[in-house]
């Protein structure tokens, strides 16, 4: 019997586990004795984790000159492994705020947020971007260095006291930035062929914006294009992504009513009570973008867009959800029945001019959950965080199960899901007696394969051994390894018998074993494949077993003089595929598939062949291109077939 192991998520997943418990990973707190908020969080291409936070700490440890300058200001932590290893402050005389973060692939760092400063530092600002007293609430960008070198920091917004400007997302992009939020103003400025040139909310709302700030080959910035997006009511965008293709995704909410908000090939056009929202713009050939779709999301209550990621076929979508028929023509999977105010996690496919709903489910209690951030596996695996109030909070962990519900009142969680939602692959509860939230999750392929969690915390004992006492509102990262080591499951035997039936079918009965009590198979196929020609069809199968050990097959028509073997492809919780073939097996009769003569037996075909397996084997180890050590197991069989004639 020969075996070949592979890893099909080269991240993933669950943390590689032993017995019941998971790999514990690391997690600190970051502050500095005040109150520190989470605005934004990634991880640079090197898998370096930068947050951007809202303090009033006036003595965080910094390696420029920079202080504290208003009532709260950015700070900007770069991370250890451990530790941050600098921050470096950013504000005015006013209040600053952080919203979000995004790091570009040269290293720099983009953050966007809130300012009531006139005198906010600017670099290089934007024609419509410059210092403003007496404006309200406006938007800063800023730019900067790993080093915490400013590069480039611009006001935007409309600049009216009382109607205010406030980003929610941004995404570094290769020629510069794009930022989402909600205004009240009806002045942004607009460029670029925007989709919609004036404010929609005849009342004083809010509209969602899109602003393209572009490189302009002179080390500054250019508002290239802008518009609003929003209808009669309350709108807001609140994440940006942008696939390989250059196609723009965008995602929030809406109360605005469909005749005042166009849709575009919407897979829900009906709106009640407050929508999600998403949408999908690709490049327009005179610059700007031009719509390809757009939908509403939900049912018939509130229903909320928070975070998206890019998949190979479209998008992983996650928010909260008020509504009991959520996005009811679409296949639910694991906890599909909504409780109150819940998470959920949705699969979507783009389909170019329009989208569809591959799966979606709910994650909650009865208390109130919310999904927040997520981000995907190379093979289509979501992670997903956010925060919850429900002791009884499903679906629960696979592997340790529900640990005794929550710490405190709230209670971050995270949680990874197969690519087709039927399986969670790994959850986790953490915090302690007070509230925690987690907004942000990414994932990265550093040789150690983490995952890491970002959000905030008011517990004094969360994390109180991470080397800080805690006191006020703290930012908390975890960093989980996704495998503890690199040695795929070990599986055991497996054996197959071919019976003749007669007429030249036969009977196939085949069973393996797991030799490891621990490996927790979630899915096995089998098969019986033509083993001396590679372009044959297969026989039978693959056919999907479950968990099962032993499967069997009949009236299976086998070509007299070629070999076949069972094959089975078995995957585990923690998200390893290995694939195991059984000793060949040589239908009896006519000739050798390369001109050589056979023994046909008798003449009447009466005979019955019997498969006496003995098995030995050998693990050699190798080096995979991500600095894993993978092992292969080569499984070396010795098959004494034994022909009695009748």
């Amino acid at each position: 019997m020969s075996t070949s192991t592979s890893r099909i998520l080269p991240l993933l997943l669950g943390l590689a586990l032993a017995g019941p418990a998971r790999a514990q990973g690391t997690g600190y707190l970051v502050g500095a004795g005040g109150d520190e908020s989470l605005g934004g969080f990634d991880l640079g291409p090197d898998g370096v984790a930068v947050a951007a936070l809202t303090s009033d700490s006036p003595d965080w440890p910094q390696a420029g000159a920079t202080s504290l300058a208003g009532g709260t200001d950015l700070v900007l932590a770069i991370f250890d492994q451990t530790n941050p290893a600098h921050t470096f402050y950013y504000g005015g005389s006013g209040d600053e705020a952080a919203r979000a973060l995004s790091v570009a692939s040269d290293g720099t760092i983009w953050v966007t947020g809130t300012t009531t400063s006139a005198d906010l530092p600017l670099l290089s600002p934007l024609a419509e971007g410059g210092a403003c007293s007496g404006c309200g609430l406006e938007i800063f960008v800023a730019r900067f260095a790993r080093d915490g070198t400013l590069l480039f920091a611009t006001t935007l917004g409309g600049r009216e006291d009382g109607r205010d400007d406030e980003p929610l997302g941004i995404q570094a992009v290769d020629d510069g930035v794009l930022v989402v939020g909600k205004t009240r103003s009806t002045a942004f400025p607009m460029r670029g062929g925007h989709l919609q040139g004036t404010h929609g909310n005849d009342v004083g709302g809010n509209d969602g914006f899109l602003a393209h700030l572009k490189e302009d080959g002179a080390g500054g910035m250019t508002l290239t294009y802008s518009t609003y997006l929003g209808g009669n009511r309350d709108d807001a965008l609140r994440a940006v992504v942008v696939s390989e293709s250059g196609r723009v995704y965008l995602g929030g909410w809406t109360s605005s009513d469909s005749a005042t908000l166009s849709l575009t090939q919407a897979f829900d056009d009906t709106a009640s009570a407050m929508e999600g929202l998403l949408l999908a713009l690709d490049p327009a050939s005179g610059g700007g973008f031009e719509l390809a779709w757009s939908s509403f999301l939900g049912g018939l209550s509130d229903d909320v867009v928070r975070d998206l990621a890019v998949l190979p076929d479209g998008l992983a979508v996650v928010g909260d959800s008020d509504s009991s028929n959520f996005a009811p023509a679409a296949r639910a999977t694991l906890s599909g029945t909504p409780t109150g105010l819940d998470g959920f996690v949705l699969r979507l496919v783009d389909e170019g001019s329009r989208a569809s709903i591959a799966w979606w489910t709910f994650a909650g209690g009865q208390g109130v959950d919310r999904y927040l951030g997520v981000s995907v596996f190379p093979d289509g695996q979501i992670a997903v965080s956010g925060a919850t109030a429900s002791a009884d909070l499903l679906p629960v962990d696979p592997v340790v199960g529900n640990p005794g519900g929550l710490a405190g009142p709230s209670d971050a969680f995270f949680s990874v899901y197969d690519a087709d939602g039927l399986t969670l692959l790994w959850s986790e509860v953490a915090g302690g007696a007070g509230d925690e939230r987690a907004p942000n999750l990414r994932v990265h392929a550093n040789p150690s394969f983490t995952v890491t969690v970002a959000g905030n915390t008011d517990s004094t004992d969360f994390l109180a051994t991470s080397g800080r006492t805690p006191a006020g509102t703290n930012t908390f990262l975890l960093s989980r390894p996704l495998f503890d080591d690199a040695t795929p499951p070990l599986l055991g035997d497996l054996v197959a018998t071919f019976t003749a039936e007669g007429a030249g079918t036969y009977q196939v009965d085949a069973s393996w074993t797991a030799s490891d009590a621990d490996t927790r198979i979630v899915s096995t196929l089998w098969s019986v494949e033509p083993v001396d020609d590679l372009e044959a069809e297969t026989v039978h199968g693959p056919i999907e077993v479950g968990t099962q050990h032993s499967a069997s097959a009949g009236g299976l028509a086998l070509v007299a003089g070629r070999s076949y073997a069972v094959e089975i492809s078995l995957r585990d919780a923690a998200g390893l595929e290995t694939t195991l073939n059984s000793a060949p097996f040589e239908a009896p009769g006519g000739e050798q598939p390369d001109g050589g003569g056979g023994d046909g037996g008798d003449a009447d075909g009466g005979t019955t062949d019997e498969l006496e397996p003995v098995f030995g084997w050998s693990c050699d180890h190798v080096e995979s291109p991500a600095g894993l050590a993978l092992f292969s197991i080569f499984f070396l069989t010795s098959v004494l077939l034994r022909e009695r004639r009748s």
